[in-house]
């Protein structure tokens, strides 16, 4: 394992748990209330720059030195099945589900669809393309990531998110 691999799986870590924490703290504290209507779009930005720091370090997976033959047919497929499962799901229930606008006073819509046959269909679709783009570049670390967003992702982030 490499230190661009570590800092992937560290910096996935760190958006799940931030996440997890700030949706745990505005259901129990109301977190963002002093920032009145602007506090959806607080969350929104710290989100933001949090994931945008684990996109960032997949980025430089590419200078890892744990590699292993691609299977870019196998990645590609599970990449376009990913991507289709990610839309078909924030089409079903809003964009807002993408930055937990539910606990700021927007209604959830009914879950139905793809959620009648996937659980947490967002979350499988980024364990989806994690591993796809493992398969599609050969680089372990999006496979280690898949591993970790899974567990993170179904787990904490998923019991933070209850109601």
């Amino acid at each position: 394992m490499t230190i661009y691999d570590v800092l992937a799986i560290l910096s996935l870590l760190f958006a799940i748990g931030i996440n997890s924490l700030l949706v745990y703290l505005q259901k129990k504290h109301a977190l963002y209330k002093p920032f009145g209507s602007r506090g959806l779009g607080v969350h929104s930005t710290v989100l933001t720059v949090v994931w945008g720091g684990f996109i960032y370090a997949c980025t430089q997976l590419h200078q890892s030195s744990w590699q292993f033959e691609p299977e870019r047919l196998l990645g590609a497929f599970m990449i376009a099945v990913a991507l289709t499962v990610f839309v078909l799901s924030v089409r079903q229930i809003g964009t807002g589900a993408l930055v937990n606008a539910n606990f700021f006073g927007e209604k959830i819509r009914t879950l139905k669809g793809i959620y009648n046959y996937i659980p947490e269909p967002i979350y499988a679709s980024y364990v989806v393309l994690l591993a796809g783009l493992g398969f599609y570049s050969g680089q372990v670390g999006f496979l280690m990531l898949s591993t970790v967003a899974f567990i993170g992702l179904y787990t904490i982030e998923r019991a933070a998110e209850q109601p």
